[in-house]
């Protein structure tokens, strides 16, 4: 799209206060889970693999928080960049990749961790991020502690995510039922010690 940097860029300046709002939300998150002892978790893999599934049931049993997806993140400025309803560029998000990824480029430029800052002021796992800098960056500036892939045979090759399983510091594999998924996340619960014992803020 022609002019679509100038558009994600206007896209920033009108939701600046969307911005801020998740990098305070950020702030008071990491400092509550520093308090507690809550390493950060990024969970990656490709699209459809099981990453959503992995947080939201690690959250359920341990009581930690699940704060949606970088997409989710990422809507208000994708719909800004089409001049597109929020909801249709929602439920297009799968056939579109490579422009929300570009997108989310572009919102991030040199500050490769801000989505993944913005994702865990909501929640206390970074979940979904694509791109090969995004993810370094969050590792080099201590954004997340650690990452793990969520390896599904099952799901197609996603070009728009830029690295792979051995990029990763864990493996999961999602290649069964719904109940092995989730003994190997029981599992992963148990060695890494992730619980939550404080009243949520």
């Amino acid at each position: 799209m022609v002019g679509l940097q100038e558009r994600v860029d206007e896209a920033k300046t009108v939701h600046r206060a969307f911005i801020e709002q998740k990098e305070e939300n950020y702030r008071q998150r990491k400092a509550w889970r520093a308090t507690h002892g809550i390493p950060v978790f990024a969970i990656l893999g490709m699209g459809r693999s099981g990453k959503d599934t992995a947080a939201e049931y690690i959250c359920a049993a341990t009581g930690l928080k699940y704060g949606g997806s970088s997409s989710n993140n990422l809507v208000k400025f994708v719909a800004h960049a089409t001049e597109g309803e929020e909801s249709v560029v929602w439920a297009e998000r799968h056939q579109n990749r490579e422009f929300w990824i570009t997108v989310g480029h572009m919102v991030r430029g040199k500050d490769l961790s801000l989505l993944a800052r913005m994702i865990l002021g909501d929640g206390d796992f970074a979940v979904g991020l694509r791109g090969r800098q995004e993810l370094h960056g969050a590792v080099k500036d201590n954004t997340i502690d650690a990452s793990i892939w969520i390896a599904n045979p099952r799901a197609a090759m996603d070009p728009t995510v830029e690295f792979a399983a051995e990029d990763c510091d864990f493996m999961i594999s999602n290649h069964g039922s719904y109940l092995e998924f989730y003994r190997k996340l029981d599992k992963l619960i148990e060695l890494t010690g992730l619980f939550c014992t404080s009243t949520q803020k």
